[in-house]
């Protein structure tokens, strides 16, 4: 190749790397013009959910917790908030392997190399971990429980509400087995519970005066 062809080839590439250059700033100038004018549900549909999101916007899997959903119904959240936030399979997958705890942890570290699908975790997961529960399981369970010192009176109440519906109680049972696990608060506060409760809203407002009374 002679000289002056040498130049010429170098002056093209020049070029063609400066036309290079001139459309990625084009293509950055659109996506930045097509996300200023997007609508906030588009942003939403096309946005992935972070490592943080996916751990806050679905609650824990860890079946050792009285408290906690069953299988079948936590599957059913995660599906809501997917379908909230516009999440595909694997994005439904991946939420649900960061949220599992306790044996369900375990489980899915046995079962994770043949289950590559949304469809197959969540019906393994559900075999694995059948929903019924015995209510006397949830009997013994409220009837141990006692509201821990580090407990507000909303944390004891609400997780006493909680195995109350498994169990399927009335507001009235659940009111009666939240009350006798708070003996150790009310000896502190020196003042008895009054009167008839029979809802959890009258509760936690005759809890409140008291603790409000206590300090």
């Amino acid at each position: 190749m002679s000289r002056q062809a040498e130049q010429d080839a170098l002056a093209l590439r020049a070029e063609l790397d400066e036309k290079v250059a001139e459309i990625e700033r084009l293509q950055q100038r659109l996506t930045i013009a097509t996300r200023a004018t997007a609508s906030p549900q588009d942003r939403i549909a096309v946005r992935r959910p972070d490592f943080r999101e996916l751990r806050e916007l679905v609650s824990r899997f860890n079946p050792k917790e009285a408290t906690c959903l069953s299988a079948q119904e936590w599957i059913q959240e995660i599906e809501s908030t997917a379908a909230h936030y516009d999440w595909d399979d694997a994005t439904k997958l991946h939420c649900a392997r960061l949220n599992l705890e306790g044996s369900s942890k375990l489980w899915w570290a046995g079962v994770q190399n043949e289950v590559n699908t949304w469809a197959l975790f969540s019906q393994k997961l559900v075999r694995a971990y059948p929903s019924a529960r015995d209510p006397i399981y949830y009997h013994n369970q409220m009837t141990k429980r006692r509201k821990m010192r580090e407990e507000t009176v909303e944390e004891y109440v609400y997780s006493q509400v909680a195995l109350g519906k498994r169990a399927g109680l009335s507001e009235a049972v659940i009111v009666k087995y939240t009350i006798a696990g708070l003996g150790e608060f009310v000896s502190k506060c020196r003042v008895q519970l009054g009167g008839k409760i029979e809802t959890i809203d009258e509760l936690i407002s005759q809890l409140k005066w008291m603790e409000g009374m206590h300090h």
